[in-house]
């Protein structure tokens, strides 16, 4: 067994100072000539207590020691101040075999967890403590004389809630598993110690062991006595809209648990917590089984930054910036000003915007431009992030806006495969035909990315290569056989528009390092829920609106002649600007703390320019005739300086909290010096990589030397 037990809590309350070096500043200062200022204390918790010991004046000792010098009070005062200010526990953990009275119940317990139940969860005996949560060997109903008596095969906790009413929690129960005893209110909140201190996250769970699961992991918890508990209590409502609290929800992956954290997360805007459902697989249904399973500190570890991780890369995202102004749409094509003006909030106007750029990238595949000595067409990949609900899916109302031209397009065209939506779930060798038929153009546009990255693990459904391919339209080909499927596309122009939620975008593309991602632009949505008071709205004027909008852009792409492209120009000041823009860009990530692949400012300035060249195409629309040579304008460039800006903001937030590095000593970091073939399964869950890939890692590692082979499944690391 292990501990993961943090004494921040216990430094903080007593102002004891951490050095950079890892150590704490003795707390007898006086007895070291230089006030102890290269820090030599160390605070630990030992088979589940607190001790600490100076490498320097040889001061140790445990929990009440600590505190009764840093106070400079007496050893009794520093129990008193334990048991009741330090974790705001008023109720002292009963000594071994105490019988304890209150109101129409009593119970037998003695400290610690008597049947070893919850310790396996790591759970803490101070963390019981704290909640109140006792392991009982008894208990008795004084009002009808009813007594349970507990044992290893069927053990009992004791949760003491408020005025004498107990919960009993029988884990084991094949009867019950949970009763309630005492007259209290209906809805109950478990872990309310929590708020003893200031709190800027707050996780609900779906029951009191996930909550001390939580707690003990170092998070602030809580739970009620229901995971189907949907309405909460005012008073708690509004403490948390007054501190500005951001709530996450954490409940079981099972259906009751997904349903009732999909109707809370509507309800009252609380964010869902996604990091760990993909490794609550083989019957492992909620956190509490997760940390059972895994039994390592080290992976522990792990589980506990990818919490850490959403949580600060959602609360991040709340505080979404617009980049709609009355500047930026006073510049705009006419044919996105005349789209955008059917919807009124600028979380849709930025959406429709992005949508727009991408679904047109599609339609104007006869257009390209120079970039950095190679020609390259319009085509662009976009990721609209957002959580479930928050209406993200309006991004499909581009689908209707060039709909007259697809179903022309359809029509001209030739062969089987012949489509220009391309379906998201489709295999390597099907999206080949696909564009073949298409003449390497067409348009993916899905609002789940799931259909796509459930189509990329199957065996013949890994289309990433392609896609990388498909933006800077490479030639590819594919060789069979059979030779009615060698295929050959010359300039592939393939755009891809898609939706999901933040867990979605690593499923799609399980790192930073992979090419794919840095193709993209990223838009990520606000959350946050807005009804709309427009159930009167009439909507056959919106409808006639973008069906107009559709006959025009048709209209537009009847006058381009089918057997030639047209060239975009950017004019060469404009040139100049750019480019300076984009070194400038380049030297800010050469300075940057956290560096970053300089590829990516070469492929940012390739979608730059492709979306310039889509908003200089757009002018023409309503136009009469198109020109021999289509000039890019300042109104493009600035455009794209406020647009890309904002997308640039959300591209290095999703680089820097969902990047999944597959170097080998960042992959077995969280592995123990020595491990074996089961941590290795237990690491392939938590890095969400298969075991076949893992154990290809660690061969790598043995052949150059940073790990052995003990024996047959037996490992150390050497570095």
């Amino acid at each position: 067994m292990f501990n993961t037990i943090s004494t921040e809590q216990i430094t903080n309350l007593l102002g004891i100072l951490k050095s950079k070096n890892g150590n704490y500043h003795c707390i007898n200062a006086k007895a070291h000539h230089n006030g102890d200022k290269n820090a030599s204390l160390s605070i630990s918790m030992k088979n589940g207590k607190t001790v600490f010991n100076c490498f320097s004046c040889g001061i140790k000792g445990g929990l009440y020691q600590l505190v009764s010098l840093s106070k400079n009070i007496s050893l009794e005062e520093a129990k008193k101040l334990v048991n009741k200010d330090l974790f705001g526990n008023e109720v002292k953990t009963p000594k071994q075999n105490k019988k304890i009275v209150s109101g129409d119940f009593s119970f037998t317990c003695e400290s610690g967890d008597i049947y070893n139940y919850l310790e396996k969860y790591n759970i803490t005996n101070e963390v019981m403590g704290k909640n109140k949560v006792f392991s009982v060997k008894s208990f008795t109903n004084i009002e009808n004389g009813t007594t349970v008596n507990g044992n290893k095969q069927n053990p009992i906790y004791l949760t003491i809630i408020e005025n004498g009413f107990v919960k009993i929690y029988q884990p084991l129960s094949k009867k019950y598993k949970h009763k309630f005893y005492g007259k209290g209110k209906n809805e109950i909140l478990f872990g309310k110690n929590i708020f003893n201190k200031e709190i800027k996250e707050l996780i609900i769970t779906g029951g009191l062991k996930d909550m001390l699961v939580l707690q003990t992991l170092g998070f602030s918890a809580i739970s009620f006595n229901s995971e189907t508990t949907m309405n909460l209590d005012d008073k708690f409502l509004k403490f948390v809209e007054s501190k500005n609290i951001n709530v996450f929800l954490l409940y079981d992956n099972d259906q009751t648990g997904i349903q009732s954290s999909e109707a809370l997360s509507n309800k009252y805007g609380f964010y869902k917590l996604e990091s760990i459902n993909s490794m609550l697989v083989d019957g492992k249904k909620d956190i509490s089984d997760l940390i059972y399973y895994l039994n390592d500190k080290s992976l522990v570890k792990s589980i506990i930054d990818k919490i850490k991780l959403e949580m600060k890369f959602i609360t991040k995202s709340k505080a979404e910036s617009s980049f709609i102004s009355e500047n930026l749409i006073k510049i705009l094509p006419k044919y996105f000003k005349d789209f955008i003006s059917n919807y009124e909030s600028d979380k849709e106007k930025e959406l429709l915007i992005i949508s727009l750029l991408v679904a047109l990238s599609s339609v104007f595949h006869k257009f390209n431009i120079v970039y950095d000595k190679k020609i390259l067409y319009l085509n662009l990949y976009a990721f609209i992030i957002a959580e479930a609900g928050s209406g993200k899916s309006i991004m499909l109302k581009v689908k209707q806006l060039i709909d007259g031209y697809i179903k022309q397009f359809n029509v001209q065209s030739k062969g089987d495969y012949r489509s220009f939506i391309v379906p998201g779930n489709i295999s390597k060798s099907a999206l080949y035909l696909s564009l073949a038929d298409n003449k390497g153009c067409g348009l993916i546009i899905e609002s789940e990315a799931d259909v796509i990255s459930s189509s990329q693990k199957t065996e013949y459904g890994e289309t990433n290569d392609l896609l990388r391919n498909f933006f800077h339209n490479e030639r590819v080909s594919v060789l069979r056989k059979d030779t009615s499927s060698n295929v050959t596309i010359e300039n592939p122009k393939l755009a891809l528009l898609i939706s999901g939620t933040p867990n979605q975008v690593r499923k799609l593309i399980d790192t930073s390092e992979n090419g794919l991602f840095s193709r993209f632009f990223y838009k990520i949505m606000n959350s946050t829920y807005e009804f709309k008071d427009d159930i009167f709205d009439d909507i056959d004027l919106i409808e006639n609106k973008i069906n107009e909008l559709s006959e025009q852009l048709l209209k537009f792409m009847n006058k381009i002649e089918s057997d030639k492209d047209i060239r975009i120009i950017m004019p060469k000041e404009l040139g100049s600007r750019f480019i300076n823009h984009f070194k400038l860009k380049a030297s800010e990530i050469e300075r940057a703390e956290v560096k970053k692949n300089i590829g990516l400012v070469y492929r940012l300035g390739a979608k730059y320019i492709k979306s310039m060249g889509v908003l200089a195409v757009a002018r023409l629309i309503f136009e009469e005739s198109i020109p021999d040579k289509i000039i890019i304008s300042e109104e493009d460039f600035q455009i794209m300086r406020i647009i890309g800006d904002s997308l640039e903001s959300d591209s290095d937030l999703i680089f820097n909290l969902y990047q999944t590095n597959t170097k080998n000593q960042d992959v077995f970091q969280y592995l123990p010096r020595e491990f074996n073939a089961n941590h290795l399964k237990k690491l392939s869950i938590v890095i969400a990589k298969d075991e076949r890939t893992v154990r290809r890692l660690l061969d790598e590692e043995i052949q150059n030397g940073k790990i052995i082979r003990v024996k047959q499944g037996e490992y150390k690391k050497l570095v």
